[in-house]
């Protein structure tokens, strides 16, 4: 490589620096040097001097190699790191996002007229029941309101209505709230959770009106019914409040049942979703190539590190052998 083509770095700029510095003149090879350390009195203070003098003669020429990749390592640590991190949030907004989305545009679907028989007498039935039950607990509401006897309500029964509409509203946001569901599966759940309630809280109201009302011999007042309770206690208005609401769901959910299968949800790809995808495939291949990078840094320093120790085995080792060759030969 040029000097022209040394990277910018700190790594490329020490490697660039090493080359500029004069030469020491040549160290003693290996054998020299341990030829001279055999006679050193002490052997173990010997193998030590031995093992770092090895150690430096493999450090001048790959030295600078080892400490240029350790800044480069350093440098890939942070940048891998960083590079982590956003991957996982390019991940997380990836896996929060809808992949299908409802679309305005629906496929095929049927006219009202030509639905089977069955299912046009069954959504009339369920329109006809629903308005009724709609009504019913506006009606309540309000017929409860005016029979406290509050001033407020009776000199302005606008109040009255206006809160009365409160009952409708809930079993059309009942309705609704199934729409946040888009594992079938929970929305199916969702239902069925819908039509249990309605049916359990339907047969409390029958249980406490039955008890409240034991006939037509109880002597219901008709006459003050709006003034009155009529002999209603408050749990029965609470049931036959929470009956009409839950039953008003259920129903609009058997509506939207029926109607599905003639004119079912049409889903499209979500944009932001593609643009997720798109953005997390592109960062995970710059990604990967950092990380392939940061390995092979870490790799060759392990790989010179232990190369260098090597060098310094294979001298000690060499240096024993010749010290008990000696050691041998001065005992003749």
């Amino acid at each position: 490589m040029s000097k022209s083509t040394i990277p910018k770095t700190a790594s490329g700029k020490l490697l660039a620096a090493s080359k500029n510095v004069p030469k020491p003149p040549a160290p003693n090879t290996p054998p020299d040097f341990l030829r001279k350390m055999l006679h050193f009195p002490d052997p173990q203070e010997a193998a030590k001097i031995l093992a770092e003098q090895a150690g430096l003669d493999f450090d001048c020429g790959k030295g600078a190699e080892i400490e240029a990749l350790k800044l480069d390592r350093i440098d890939l640590d942070e940048r891998y790191k960083a590079s982590h991190s956003r991957l996982k949030e390019l991940e997380t907004k990836r896996n929060s996002t809808k992949e299908f989305i409802k679309s305005a545009i629906n496929g095929e679907r049927q006219d009202f007229f030509q639905w089977k028989r069955l299912d046009q007498i069954s959504m009339l039935v369920i329109y006809l029941s629903l308005l009724a039950v709609l009504v019913m607990s506006g009606a309540n509401v309000y017929a409860n309101l005016m029979a406290s006897g509050e001033i407020i309500f009776l000199e302005n029964p606008w109040i009255a209505i206006s809160l009365s509409m409160l009952m409708p509203s809930g079993s059309v946001a009942l309705k609704f709230l199934s729409g946040f569901f888009t594992n079938p599966a929970t929305k199916r759940r969702y239902t069925l959770c819908l039509y249990i309630s309605a049916a359990a809280l339907l047969i409390a109201w029958m249980s406490a009106f039955a008890l409240t009302f034991d006939g037509a011999a109880s002597g219901i007042d008709w006459d003050n019914i709006g003034e009155s309770d009529g002999g209603k206690g408050a749990l029965l208005v609470w049931l036959q409040l929470a009956a009409e609401l839950s039953v008003a769901g259920a129903l609009f959910m058997a509506a939207e049942d029926i109607h599905l299968k003639y004119a079912p949800d049409h889903f499209i790809q979500n944009s932001e979703f593609i643009e997720s995808a798109r953005a997390l495939k592109a960062h995970n291949q710059d990604h990967e190539a950092l990380k392939e990078k940061r390995n092979a840094t870490h790799a060759k320093i392990i790989a010179l590190e232990k190369s260098r120790q090597v060098h310094i085995n294979e001298v000690l080792a060499a240096f024993f052998a010749a010290k008990s060759k000696l050691n041998a030969m001065n005992h003749f």
